[in-house]
């Protein structure tokens, strides 16, 4: 199964990053993918790499939310001053 290009290239460097890979300087998203798509980690166990984008994806929703909510309070703060 070939992995999606419907990633982010932030997200797919952190998915390099946590497979232990080297990331080419200034690389593309479709040399990422095929650097994704080669490595052992990938043609051994393709369903724990794409868990492991699942949590990447998850993490960074979770961020967003919480700089939400962070920004909220702020604003909240400012208007009551």
């Amino acid at each position: 199964m070939a992995f999606k290009l419907n990633y982010k290239k932030t997200e797919l460097i952190r998915l390099v990053e946590e497979m232990g890979l080297e990331i080419p300087v200034e690389a593309k998203v479709i040399q990422l993918k095929n650097l994704i798509e080669s490595s052992n980690l990938y043609r051994d166990d393709i369903d724990f790499v794409h868990e492991l984008m699942s949590n990447i994806q998850e993490e960074k929703r979770d961020e967003i939310e919480l700089q939400k909510l962070k920004l909220s309070q702020f604003e909240k703060k400012s208007l009551s001053l």
